[in-house]
């Protein structure tokens, strides 16, 4: 009874300043620390939804919502189905496809994010990607301006390579002020250089007016223990059988990095969301476990909301074939 009345009392909190067009100030700090939500990962990131063994159905959202959670990060490819030339439209299919998913998370009463995945042209010749980048969300806002309220915009997923700070600083800002002139109450998503890491938030140059800005970073330390065996890595495979223990040196890490977090958080006034964080499924199952609270935990204790990655693919909380829960990793969410 003591969860499920917690549960709700998030869902409460979420409903009203997210719902209600909050998008600054205390409101969106206590909206954003009241998020427990879940990646769809490896569906519209893909090159094509399916592609990567998952795809989107309805049943999922009333899945999620059943469960507690009150936020569904949504990975989209939206270069992959764009032109490569102005004015870089989206296509029309696709677009149908995120609204409709839009539609079935809104309908549960879920908040959205929209993250844009799998763009390697912006991480590798930035410059040359800049005015398409801001032109895809520019399209984005035009097109939701005034609808799904619920629904944060996170301009990209873990910019590295040669997206430096200096350079990703001066492309976002290309892109800010686009969405802000179309939608301008949208709220934004906004990551650090170095695959989105906690201690490069720092290096984040956030527009002048901070209304409307989540700040996220996304943890997966130590990388060798979460990805160990990962397929689409060869050299993790010398890392399988590799635990976490949540020694005082495991927490010391983990402890500083949310540390520093929180720090840009205190010192800028935005809030934070921890947008990916999880453990493969190859993985020690009670390190697996023990690393997934921890971390739950200590998002919490700073009042970080935060999105498990995933729902159904290599990192899975949820079987779709058998219909049920990974108990384990529920439970370390406190979601059990």
């Amino acid at each position: 009874m003591e969860r499920i009345c917690r549960i709700a009392a998030l869902i409460l909190v979420l409903s009203a300043c997210c719902h209600g067009g909050e998008t600054g100030g205390a409101g969106l700090t206590d909206c954003v620390a009241a998020v427990r939500g879940v990646n769809l990962a490896n569906a519209l990131e893909a090159p094509r939804e399916g592609e990567w063994g998952v795809v989107i159905e309805e049943r999922y959202f009333d899945v999620i919502a059943g469960a507690g959670f009150n936020l569904v990060r949504v990975p989209v490819a939206l270069a992959a189905h764009a032109q490569e030339t102005a004015p870089y439209a989206v296509s029309g299919e696709f677009l149908s496809r995120i609204e409709e998913v839009l539609r079935w998370a809104e309908a549960r009463g879920l908040k959205t994010v929209l993250a844009l995945h799998s763009y390697e042209g912006i991480y590798q010749e930035p410059d040359a990607h800049a005015d398409r980048f801001a032109a895809l969300w520019e399209q984005m806002a035009r097109l939701f301006a005034g609808r799904f309220s619920g629904c944060w915009f996170e301009l990209l997923n873990e910019p590295h390579a040669n997206l430096t700070a200096e350079t990703w600083n001066s492309i976002m800002a290309l892109a800010v002020e686009r969405v802000r002139k179309a939608d301008p109450g949208r709220v934004l998503v906004l990551g650090g250089v170095e695959w989105s890491d906690p201690l490069h938030l720092e290096s984040l140059r956030i527009p002048a007016a901070t209304a409307g800005i989540i700040g996220t970073f996304h943890y997966y330390r130590p990388y060798e223990f979460t990805n160990q065996g990962a397929p689409w890595n060869p050299d993790m495979e010398r890392w399988r059988g590799r635990e976490w223990t949540g020694s005082p040196d495991d927490m010391a890490v983990l402890k500083k990095d949310f540390a520093a977090a929180s720090a840009w958080s205190a010192r800028t006034g935005i809030p934070v969301l921890v947008g990916e964080f999880g453990a493969i499924r190859a993985a020690d199952q009670d390190s697996r476990s023990r690393w997934t609270a921890a971390v739950r935990r200590e998002a919490e204790a700073r009042g970080f909301g935060w999105a498990y990655w995933d729902f159904s693919a290599a990192f899975a909380l949820y079987d779709t074939k058998t219909d049920r829960f990974d108990t384990r990793i529920m439970q370390a969410l406190g979601m059990e």
